[in-house]
């Protein structure tokens, strides 16, 4: 399984601060050494200067397990915690690997999608299916006896025969309707925002390509 780490270059000033509380504390080395009076490490990062990180900062990053794996992934290529890492160099050889060229910018984020308006077609069948919606009611037919049988039966398949052939069926299709027009819409709108071009599979002739497979095809028959 493949474990959460930091990739190698991937990280600004801004990020070092966000995740490790590091920043440039913009003490010179000879006030920021082990004896002097920063109390803390005299190493240098390309990005946060020299002196940018205390003992404290060093005791509590070297027992992070996220930059253990990182660790253990940029110096073998596998993140499996085998390799040593215990000590300030190690922390600050990590810490450097992690940090983005200068002058790169970060990585943009991806742009939102545009917005897009449903089709003619999309809409008119919307507009369909919702006026068959508000004529649910309808299929809801009452027998009404008025005293004669035969002509109250009619009278009532008649109305029933009606709803079914007039409204109910009718319904159906534009909810149908409705549903093709929207795949169709979906289809189109995911297909114009594709980035890509379609793998060239072979530079060969076919023919070369059949002559090649066929003779290595044997015990057919």
């Amino acid at each position: 399984m493949t474990r959460d780490i930091y990739q190698r270059g991937s990280l600004g000033a801004e990020d070092f601060k966000r995740l490790f509380g590091l920043n440039d504390q913009g003490l010179a080395t000879e006030n920021y050494g082990p004896r002097g009076r920063g109390k803390g490490s005299t190493k240098t990062h390309r990005l946060l200067g020299t002196g940018y990180m205390t003992d404290d900062d060093a005791k509590r990053l070297l027992k992070d397990d996220k930059l253990q794996r990182t660790w253990d992934s940029i110096s073998t290529g596998d993140s499996d915690g085998k390799n040593e890492f215990n000590s300030i160099n190690d922390l600050n050889s990590l810490l450097n690997k992690l940090a983005r060229d200068e002058g790169q910018a970060a990585p943009a984020p991806a742009a939102p999608a545009e917005p897009t308006q449903p089709s003619p077609e999309l809409v008119a069948a919307r507009g369909t299916w919702d006026d068959f919606e508000r004529r649910r009611g309808e299929g809801s037919i009452h027998f009404n006896p008025t005293g004669d049988g035969i002509r109250d039966a009619a009278d009532y398949g008649n109305r029933a025969t009606d709803d079914y052939v007039n409204r109910f069926v009718p319904h159906l299709n534009a909810q149908a309707n409705l549903e093709a027009h929207e795949m169709g819409d979906i289809g189109n709108y995911h297909l114009n925002r594709f980035e890509g071009e379609p793998t060239e599979l072979a530079s060969s002739d076919i023919k070369d390509l059949y002559k090649y497979y066929s003779s290595k095809i044997s015990d057919i028959g």
